[in-house]
């Protein structure tokens, strides 16, 4: 039977800047509702018996944990927390080539992905992951159906409603909309709280990060001038309005 991998993300609830660079520390975090979507298209692809298992994974601190065990909550059967200093700053190809790895670890025949990440926002890691694996990408998609053996999506590039086919296995990416996120009880929540969470490092997946991963380079503050508002009358002719242009222009 199918095994489903769902990556997900721990985010910063919003960023900061401190020392003209972006900072996730002392920020509150929570697990990236974006990812929520194809979880829950998993956890009821495992109801309708099309698939037998859900894994939830993430590459990140140990403090990701805690985003890992919603996602137990949220219906996802196992849990892996890929976390080492060596992936600090991974960058997307790092990124795939860890959820490759670990989709190979569990079995997985089916990768589901959010589309992008509320923070990163690429839009590159479901693509980057199918390059890995070598395996088709259905992407986008706001429904997903699998028999077995092939999954079929429907999709909305702009052009109007589509469908695509791709047999198993392959990844495909969710965009929200279309699936609705369940709701976790409290009683779902408390249960998950000492939920166990299997951790990997790097020499576990197998995977180091590239020698050049990207870098930050810092924040800067655009320049901006101050300037005294000018406001013209329907008496003012047009020389005025030209003078006005004209001295603005200089001043660029």
């Amino acid at each position: 039977m199918l095994t489903i991998l769902v990556p997900v993300k721990d985010v910063s609830i919003h960023l900061r800047v401190k020392e003209g660079r972006l900072t996730r520390q002392g920020v509150p975090r929570r697990l990236d509702s974006l990812h929520e979507t194809p979880l829950e298209w998993a956890r009821r692809a495992r109801e309708s018996g099309l698939a037998a298992r859900v894994v939830a994974m993430t590459l990140g601190p140990a403090g990701a944990a805690d985003a890992l065990r919603r996602t137990l909550a949220l219906g996802a059967d196992e849990a892996i927390l890929v976390s080492d200093h060596a992936f600090e700053g991974a960058d997307v190809r790092t990124t795939a080539r860890v959820i490759a790895a670990v989709a190979g670890r569990v079995g997985a025949g089916l990768v589901a992905c959010g589309y992008e990440s509320a923070d990163g926002s690429s839009g590159a890691v479901p693509g980057a992951v199918a390059g890995s694996l070598g395996w088709p990408l259905l992407s986008r998609a706001g429904l997903a159906t699998v028999d077995g053996t092939s999954l079929t999506v429907t999709r909305d590039l702009g052009s109007g409603p589509e469908r695509a086919a791709a047999p198993l296995p392959a990844v495909v990416s969710f965009v929200e909309g279309a699936i609705e996120p369940r709701v976790p009880t409290l009683r779902e929540i408390m249960a998950v709280r000492s939920a166990g969470i299997v951790t990997l490092s790097s020499a576990d997946v197998g995977v180091r990060p590239a020698a050049a991963n990207a870098v930050d380079t810092g924040v800067t503050a655009a320049p901006t001038s101050r300037r005294t508002p000018t406001v013209l009358g329907f008496d003012d002719g047009v020389d005025s309005l030209v003078a006005l242009l004209a001295g603005a222009g200089s001043d660029a």
